[in-house]
């Protein structure tokens, strides 16, 4: 029930573009077709998915711009995450740009993570997952890209996002030996640049 109405939350500020809980607004609804219960889960995710939205609960706005200038797809990611909360399937939106963390600007990055954590761990074969793996996998082209996204996460959301990654491992490892491996990279990574 607590995990329910923490889902309200988060998907309420994010539905008021990070406005304050407290001004009313008669279009927000509760995200029944996402709430925690309902969805299939990586082993061990309904209390990570919990603190991602504890983690990641944010007042400021929505971002008007997603995508770095010049990247692929451009218009395509800037228009599907601005509509993001106010129409089509939310988790599709998500998974059509999976492969999209790396075209991200650094607002919209720090704004869309928890989406990318939230609807990959609710759905471990969309692949969602995989590809936040692939992101923090050390790549020196990457390394400064990376290095500033996470410093602008605080030390409990890279708690939180590194308890995703593990919870995924969990999940995958069972049929999949590499993905186990580089899991444990992508952490051993966000460790060394938080440093």
């Amino acid at each position: 029930m607590v995990e329910v109405a923490v889902s309200l939350i988060f998907l309420m500020t994010a539905a008021n573009g990070g406005e304050s809980l407290r001004s009313p607004d008669s279009r927000i609804q509760a995200d029944t077709k996402h709430a925690p219960a309902e969805m299939t889960l990586a082993a061990n995710s309904t209390a990570t998915i919990a603190k991602i939205e504890r983690a990641f609960a944010t007042d400021s706005p929505w971002p008007k711009k997603f995508a770095v200038s010049g990247a692929y797809d451009e218009e395509q990611i800037d228009n599907d995450f601005a509509r993001l909360w106010h129409e089509g399937d939310r988790e599709e939106i998500i998974r059509r740009n999976r492969n999209s963390l790396h075209a991200l600007n650094v607002e919209a990055f720090v704004r869309l993570l928890p989406f990318y954590l939230r609807f990959g761990l609710a759905n471990p074969k969309s692949e969602i997952m995989d590809f936040v793996v692939y992101f923090f996998d050390r790549n020196s082209e990457r390394t400064q890209s990376i290095r500033e996204r996470l410093h602008l996460l605080s030390q409990q959301q890279i708690e939180v996002l590194k308890r995703a990654l593990l919870d995924f491992r969990d999940a995958s490892s069972e049929k999949d030996d590499f993905m186990a491996k580089q899991i444990e990279t992508a952490i051993a990574t966000i460790d060394q640049l938080t440093r």
